[in-house]
């Protein structure tokens, strides 16, 4: 090693493709530089090298992947992150596959299964129903999935695999006449979740002609209610029927398999603008 007034100190290498040529250099600040000159060469897009600073730093910049670590022999931390001198995380293997983490709250990555798992970094086993994710103060925003979520179980009565809601829009049939719906009145809302049904708006009658019979009937459900033998596939309930004087309590009822809903009143009094408030719920398919 030779050392240059007011300039850096330079380790020089000899071999055949580059006699004297600069192998190492230590600058004046005492940081290392492996293959460039300037210490922030390799993290400003320089060019490769590495610099270890007398700070207690290390730069590595390359032109591919730019940092490899091995661990030999046995499964376990890969690498250990400390503050103060107590470990704070780690990254490690286990079976092929990588963990990261801090104590017994981590993730396992099994790229033979697809999943990432909960996992305890300690004693590097994956673990059940102990970990949350986020906090009620500390929450995530959305979440998409494509699949389902398993609520409360694993079982498939525990899966939630569809949410939906929305408007549609329905028609009005009478038996023996015809009934014709307040083109402003005529969408309800729904919403969905799982197999189960919830629909509700405001009806309103805008002609009607021959009026006959014990029920009204709407058309168009969004969605067909099951059949008996998929379980609760018939509904009925109560709705409010307002005549232009008084309000009445009425009741309702989807047949199985059909996405029609009869309204029961006596219908000789049906005229327009007779205002119908319902609000039902049923079940559909699977």
């Amino acid at each position: 090693m030779t050392r240059a007034r007011n300039t850096a100190d330079q380790i020089n290498r000899v071999n055949s493709s580059a006699a004297n040529a600069t192998a190492i250099t230590i600058d004046s600040s005492e940081n290392v530089l492996v293959g460039h000159t300037s210490a922030f060469s390799p993290i400003s897009n320089g060019g490769s090298g590495v610099t270890a600073t007398a700070a207690g730093q290390l730069f590595a910049g390359h032109a591919g992947t730019p940092l490899y670590v091995n661990r030999e022999d046995s499964d376990g931390d890969i690498a250990v992150f400390r503050k103060d001198g107590t470990a704070v995380g780690s990254i490690g293997s286990v079976d092929g596959d990588i963990y990261v983490g801090t104590g017994d709250t981590g993730l396992f990555f099994s790229d033979a299964n697809n999943q990432i798992r909960p996992y305890d970094t300690s004693t590097q086993n994956s673990v059940d129903a102990t970990i949350d994710l986020g906090r009620t103060t500390s929450r995530f925003k959305d979440l998409y999935l494509s699949g389902g979520a398993f609520i409360g179980g694993t079982g498939s009565a525990n899966k939630l695999d569809d949410y939906e809601e929305g408007t549609f829009e329905v028609t009005g049939t009478l038996t023996g006449g015809s009934v014709t719906l307040n083109s402003s009145y005529n969408t309800m809302s729904y919403t969905k979740v799982g197999r189960k049904v919830t629909i509700c708006g405001l009806v309103i009658t805008s002609a009607v002609s021959n009026p006959s019979g014990v029920r009204v009937r709407l058309e168009n459900l969004p969605f067909t209610s099951a059949n008996l033998s998929e379980g609760s596939g018939a509904s009925g309930g109560g709705f409010s029927y307002w005549d232009g004087s008084n309000i009445h309590a009425k009741s309702w009822l989807i047949s199985e398999g059909a996405t029609t809903m009869a309204l029961y009143l006596d219908c000789s009094s049906l005229t327009a603008g007779k205002d119908f408030y319902i609000s039902a719920t049923y079940f559909t398919y699977p």
